[in-house]
């Protein structure tokens, strides 16, 4: 790093930043930013944005989709950019610029802590995750990368700031094989965890996987260590699919009890 925060011309990549927003209103928002970059028969990009007003429960998103890679040339760095939307990255410092359906989002971060680079337990190898006959995929994170801006609702502008989740993943395997249950959560105590199980298409767990990080360092989690459950689902009035929207984590820390705010 900083170079391989730049896009790599491998199968499959994807940069993603998640966080809580708070206004000194006392407003909050949820939001999410993602970029994938597809490298198939053809290259294409999608960008899909988020933005939820967690006092109101409104939400605003947008997607887009290009062919190609929208990169503009970053010295040992990441600058995507189309139509109104941005994502710029260079080490510990980046910029996020993201238009939705009556809302926008504008945040510049900094990172004062070291990236996490995830490994499965009893590897040696920093950022390497093996998918077995789905591939590999190398993967590192910014669990609170401190960001300052506004979110702008129909016209209205309000100042931001918090901790954002900021995570890069690239690698040569195949998401069409794959599901997975993901999560990442900054604790109480200071300290963050990333969680996730892939399973195949007819179900069965091919992996589950973590790492914990604080400021010693990161530890990856064995996959004896971790147990997901979920206990409450939501079904989608639209595609009548169901979701599991509540979880139990179990660790050797405890139990950690997940539910979504809306």
């Amino acid at each position: 790093l900083p170079a391989d925060d730049a896009p790599h011309g491998s199968g499959m990549e994807w940069w993603y930043y998640n966080g809580i927003l708070d206004a000194k209103t006392g407003d909050r928002y949820a939001f999410h930013v993602v970029v994938f970059v597809a490298n198939g028969l053809v290259k294409h990009t999608v960008m899909h944005a988020a933005l939820t007003d967690l006092r109101t429960g409104r939400r605003h998103s947008s997607q887009t989709r290009t062919g190609g890679v929208p990169a503009k040339s970053a010295a040992n760095g990441l600058d995507l950019r189309q139509d109104r939307w941005q994502l710029a990255a260079s080490g510990p410092s980046h910029l996020v610029r993201a238009s939705l359906d009556g809302a926008s989002i504008a945040l510049d971060l900094s990172d004062s802590h070291p990236p996490v680079a995830h490994r499965a337990a009893g590897s040696q190898t920093p950022g390497l995750l093996d998918f077995g006959q789905s591939g590999i995929s190398y993967y590192y994170s910014r669990p609170r990368i401190a960001a300052q801006g506004e979110v702008s609702i129909a016209g209205k502008a309000v100042q931001v700031s918090g901790d954002v989740w900021f995570d890069h993943q690239w690698g040569d395997f195949d998401v069409l094989s794959l599901g997975w249950n993901w999560f990442a959560l900054h604790l109480a105590d200071g300290s963050d965890l990333m969680l996730y199980e892939l399973f195949d298409m007819a179900g069965r767990k091919v992996m589950t996987a973590g790492t914990v990080s604080n400021a010693s360092g990161s530890v990856p989690l064995k996959p004896d260590d971790i147990e997901l459950v979920p206990v409450q689902r939501w079904s989608s009035p639209g595609t009548k699919i169901s979701y599991p929207v509540e979880w139990n984590i179990r660790l050797p820390s405890g139990v950690l009890n997940i539910k979504p705010f809306f």
